[in-house]
């Protein structure tokens, strides 16, 4: 048995923390400049930490900043134990090393001991006279001569950066070996002293604070003993590539063993990778990491940089070869299944593999394997994102990649190139070419076509801060020039702009984190002959992932296929959007094996089991099962677990955070409170703020008209408005002065305020942790509520502490309001005459809202049954959230319609019935009944929130075994008997699709997808469905679905402040049947009859994180598209 063979047999699956992490490469000439002289330093990289921190990254790879000539960039080092000083000192080394830990991050330093430099007090001895004790520390030869006496060198080895690989030295008359520069000669490792010298160096800087090597071509070290000639690969050139003789020799192991066990074993949670070039056997690079050769943790290999190489030997490394996608995913497929086969990533040994498309010695990839243009550069490079973060492997990230850096332009001249690689590859051609044609300057455009595809000089130009001169990177002309698109392409512009490739960025790491299954699942690749989409699947125990992506500028269809051929999937699972390079395709979306997908070009999505455990699932759109769900027996189908301690850490314990006996305690309390009479009351609040929105939105109409200008940042057009964001403000206000006595916002202001964008972006950021809430019931039991949230503050995710400052928010303003009600003698229910009717006054005043009315109750209830102060807060966070969030949703969702130009016709009609209802009261305002009696408006309401309820699906557990009848008679498992009913085993998660109901063709008809508010002026209260033998259900039956807030139709407080009876329903148990918005029907007819709603260009997407909400894609101020939150309109002034 083979030792790799033994090794898999032991595999099994091992955290740690290097298997997580990500490194960030620093090319420091290049990353910041801080004392102005052209050159990036050390404090610059300094200046820079926090950057870093923020990025999410873990380790800082140093490329190399010691002494050195710079013949080579620093890769050619004469002082390994000092800085050289065009990047500071070793107190600036160690202020680096300090910010970093300080941060929780580590340093890893660039380790080059294959060679040094010519300038190194080792090699100058060395060359100094052949008797000297350190001549044998390199490698020399003496000459060979030929037949007439002209002198060759011993052998016919080609340099890495052309020509020979011998240098004659005429003091000594004798030649060294530098596989790279002339100026880089070889280290002799056969001399013991040489190791030695090597490992006191190693110690030097672990001792100082550095966290691990990263070594540069380390597997060169050993050479084959003779140095025999290479074959003959190119007859026409006299040298010949030999990596075959001088990479992976045959001591290379045997000195790595004796590194580890002379220094690195010595060390606590080292980090060491080896560069390993000419080397794409993985049988040979896996020796380098197998466990039980103590050796390094992993190693970078180059088969898939080599794809677009003409020459497998880099012989001519900047001639670009075309490449098939199906040529990239073999060999991705063939390393990630090696790891998996052979066990070297789920064992406790470090892993082989390093993922990375990009480094100093590498074209930018974006320009490379992406898509540079202006059109692709951005889509693309975050596809390529997605394809590094869902591979097995330790992740590598070089510096502006996470920006989306790219190649230099093609307009840039030989002379804009410095690095020595490619001058000298361009001045032998030249020279051959001078020679082939016999002219002074031959044509060498093909050659820079080359080298600007391929040269190493684009990961090399300086780093793009700003769009200040020379991109924020030095105050003074730099070293290399900055690429020319740095104005647009930088880290400022990135930072506040959600929709980046920075932030993207950002979010592709923390999923990583966040996600086992991308770092230690099994890779299976799907479809691999296609050579537009490259898609895998990752797989760990119960738990999967899809990684779609496609490589192509076209929009291409993908079909997934059916489970099989090592593709199996759970029965019936389901796979969920997680992320999309694209924007509007949100979080929320379905994918099933099977179907197909439409992807725009370079799309890339990554989807993930909707299984996370192995509990039972069910999915389920029956019309008649849901009504047993959410109405007749909803006491038995709970909220799961996770959403109840959610809502608990989130608002405290209202309504939607408990279940069982407490919730019906709370229940009974709130219910009445929400009465028709109550309810009818409140009236004249939503008329206040309806009136003041229509106020502000022409005010701000008629200032654009009068400045010329549009929207905020110029973004809308002048007769534009970002209706959504008013009517989330609109609805927030209505809840506050209705529920609650207490003004959130004025209205008098075309800006948005604080508390509107707390409300508002509490249930996306929620979604944007939903693996993290998973672990809720578990956090919950670590203790009190104050030691939980102490120790949120270590949790190092931005959507955690968002959501922690949003429930801060939150928390301070429900006890603010609660204060307030307290000091102003509104809870005394003396001094109210609380009598369990509320007022039926015209206006509110003081202490006839909502909560004032809820909090007499409670002072008026017997002990056992009141309310405490924990649950009173829930209470007004519940309301405030409940309400405003979906009411908002289904108003705009109500006026896009509208607007649509199809619909034209029926905004005039709607227009005309509120317009004629008001006539008939002389101008004044309506009062709940005559509301109800607009049934166009009526309808107009009712099919919106049929068509599109706020929240498209909810999900229960099942507390006790239920059966569900169905409408449709159903035949399981092959029976040839139909059952109409189904039995659900307790602890059943039932996912519920609200959507599928509502838009159920047994139902509503053939087209029942369709829009038509018509339908409802034809429906008479008793219709019945297709199947009246089956329960006569009735369509107001399903109301409860139709009108979903995420707590339910009787455990919500929102959904009862928002639903609010028709005047033909007289009693309590009818509230919850053909009910309707009463705010929504308010603001909706006070702007219809102020503004005529027209459509706009701008591309509407209606994004799901659990409750539906449009955002739309625009230019900003700086001319660039964007995505945003909000839905312009139209607006025309009528009154």
């Amino acid at each position: 048995m083979s030792d790799i063979s033994a090794a898999a047999k032991t595999n099994t699956l091992q955290r740690a923390w290097w298997k997580e992490a990500t490194i960030y490469q620093v090319y420091p000439s290049s990353f910041c400049d801080s004392n102005n002289d052209g050159i990036g330093d050390l404090n610059g990289i300094n200046s820079k930490l926090d950057y870093l921190k923020d990025l999410g990254i873990d380790v800082v790879w140093l490329s190399p900043i010691y002494k050195s000539p710079q013949k080579d960039m620093g890769y050619d080092i004469s002082d390994y134990r000092d800085i050289d000083p065009r990047y500071g000192t070793l107190d600036d080394w160690d202020r680096l090393a300090k910010g970093l830990h300080a941060r929780g991050l580590k340093l890893m330093m660039d380790l080059v001991v294959n060679h040094t430099s010519d300038q190194h007090d080792w090699f100058k001895k060395s060359r100094s006279s052949k008797a000297d004790p350190k001549r044998d520390w390199y490698i020399w030869r003496p000459a060979k001569y030929d037949e007439q006496s002209n002198r060759h060198p011993p052998n016919n080895w080609k340099s890495v950066f052309q020509g020979s690989a011998w240098e004659w030295d005429k003091a000594t008359e004798e030649y060294y070996l530098h596989l790279y520069l002339t100026g880089q000669p070889d280290l002799n490792w056969e001399n013991v002293e040489v190791r030695n010298a090597v490992w006191d160096l190693m110690r030097f800087w672990l001792d100082r604070g550095s966290d691990g090597f990263r070594m540069d071509v380390i597997n060169l070290i050993s050479k084959v003993p003779g140095l025999p000639d290479a074959p003959i690969s190119n007859p026409c050139e006299e040298f010949q590539p030999a990596p075959m003789y001088y990479a992976n020799g045959p001591r290379v192991h045997e000195y790595l063993k004796e590194m580890n066990r002379e220094v690195l074993s010595k060390y606590d949670r080292l980090i060491t990778v080896g560069e390993a070039p000419f080397t794409h056997d993985m049988k040979a690079l896996s020796q380098y990491v197998l466990p039980d050769n103590h050796e390094l943790n992993m190693v970078f290999q180059f088969e898939l940089m080599d794809i677009d190489s003409s020459g497998q030997t880099r012989d001519n490394p900047l001639v670009p070869r075309k490449w098939k996608l199906t040529e990239f995913k073999e060999v991705i497929n063939r390393w990630q299944i090696f790891l998996r086969e052979e066990g070297f990533w789920n064992r406790t040994f470090l892993p082989l593999y390093s993922v990375y498309i990009q480094n100093h010695d590498q074209a930018r990839c974006v320009s490379r394997f992406g898509n540079d243009s202006n059109a692709w550069r951005e889509t693309s490079a975050k596809m390529l994102a997605m394809l590094q973060i869902a591979q097995t492997g330790t992740l590598y990230v070089y510096q502006g990649e996470e920006i989306g850096m790219a190649n230099a332009p093609r307009s840039w001249t030989i002379e804009e190139y410095e690095d020595i690689a490619t001058q000298n590859y361009y001045e032998r051609i030249f020279i051959e070419r001078k020679k082939d044609q016999g002219c002074e300057t031959p044509d060498m455009t093909d050659v820079l076509d080359g080298i600007q595809k391929k040269a190493r000089d684009h990961a090399r130009t300086p780093m793009q801060w700003n769009e200040s001169k020379n991109a924020g990177f030095s105050d003074v002309s730099p070293w290399m020039r900055v690429n020319d698109d740095y104005t647009k392409w930088n880290v400022d512009a990135q930072h506040n702009d959600q929709a980046s490739v920075l932030q993207f960025w950002k979010k592709l790491l923390k999923i990583r984190k966040s996600h086992d299954t991308l770092v230690y699942g099994d890779f299976s690749l799907i479809d691999d002959q296609n050579e537009e989409v490259f898609a895998f699947k990752r797989s760990l125990e119960d738990r999967s992932a899809l990684v779609i992506l496609n490589f192509t500028d076209r929009d291409v269809e993908f079909k997934l296929p059916l489970a099989g051929n090592g593709l199996e999937s759970p029965s019936g699972q389901v796979y969920i959007l997680l992320l999309s390079n694209y924007v509007g395709m949100h979080a929320g979306t379905e994918a099933e094996w099977g179907s197909s997908l439409r992807l725009r070009g370079y799309e890339g999505r990554i989807y993930v089991s909707a299984t996370p455990g192995k509990d039972e699932q069910l999915y389920i759109s029956d019309p008649l099962a849901l009504q047993s769900i959410l109405v007749k027996d909803q006491d038995n189908f709970e909220e799961t677990k996770v959403f109840i301690e959610n809502n608990k850490i989130i608002f405290g314990e209202g309504l939607v955070a408990t279940v069982g006996e407490l919730h019906k305690k709370q229940r009974k309390m709130v219910n009445p409170v929400f009465s028709l009479h109550r309810l009818r009351s409140l009236t004249p609040a939503f008329y206040n703020v309806a009136h003041r929105l229509q106020k502000s939105i022409s005010s701000v109409i008629t200032e654009r008209k009068r400045s010329k200008t549009s929207g905020p940042g110029n973004v809308l057009p002048e007769n534009n408005i970002d209706m959504a964001e008013w009517l989330a403000r609109a609805t927030l206000e209505s809840i506050g002065q209705a529920g609650l006595g207490y003004s959130f916002d004025p209205l008098d202001s075309p800006s948005n305020n604080p508390y509107t964008r707390t409300v508002r972006m509490l249930i996306p950021t929620m979604f944007r942790i939903a693996p993290l809430r998973l672990l809720t019931p578990f956090i919950t039991r670590l203790g009190p509520p104050a030691f939980r949230r102490f120790l949120l503050n270590f949790v190092p995710i931005e959507a955690v502490q968002l959501l922690k400052q949003m429930s801060d928010q939150m928390d301070r303003t429900c006890k603010e309001i609660l204060h307030e009600k307290r000091h102003s003698g509104v809870v005394d229910p003396a001094g109210y005459g609380f009598n369990g009717k509320g007022s039926s006054s015209d206006t509110l005043g003081d202490g006839k809202d909502i909560m004032s009315i809820l909090l007499r109750a409670n002072e008026a209830a017997d002990e056992k049954e009141r309310l405490s102060e924990a649950e009173l807060l829930g209470q007004v966070n519940v309301l405030i959230f409940g309400a405003q969030d979906t009411t908002a949703s289904a108003l705009s969702r109500m006026i896009y319609l509208l607007s649509r130009p199809e619909n034209a016709a029926l905004q005039g009609r709607l227009r005309d019935e509120i317009s004629c209802a008001y006539e008939t009261k002389g101008g004044n305002e309506l009062d709940y009944d005559e509301l109800s009696k607009m049934l166009l408006l009526d309808a107009v309401i009712k099919e919106t929130l049929r068509l599109y309820p706020p929240v498209p699906f909810v999900r229960r557990v099942v507390r006790r075994e239920s059966s569900l009848p169905l409408s449709r008679p159903l035949k399981l498992n092959g029976d040839h008997n139909a059952v109409d009913s189904i039995t659900v085993p307790a602890g059943t998660t039932i996912w519920i699709s609200i959507t599928g109901a509502n838009r159920s063709s047994d139902v509503w008809g053939a087209d029942a997808d369709q829009w038509k508010p018509e339908r409802w002026l034809s429906l008479s209260e008793n219709a019945t469905g297709v199947y009246p033998e089956r329960g006569n259900f009735k369509l107001p039956g399903i109301y409860s679905g139709m009108l979903t807030f995420l707590g339910g139709g009787r455990s919500c407080i929102g959904y009862r402040f928002a639903l609010i009876e028709m005047s033909k329903c007289p009693s309590h148990k009818a509230l919850r049947k053909e009910m309707t918005y009463c705010n929504t029907e308010i603001i909706l007819a006070t702007l219809l009859l102020a503004f005529r709603f027209t459509h706009t260009e701008d591309q509407i997407v209606w994004n799901l994180s659990q409750i539906l909400s449009p955002s739309f894609t625009g230019k900003n101020a700086s001319g660039d598209e964007v995505e945003r939150q909000g839905m312009p309109i139209g607006i025309e002034v009528l009154v």
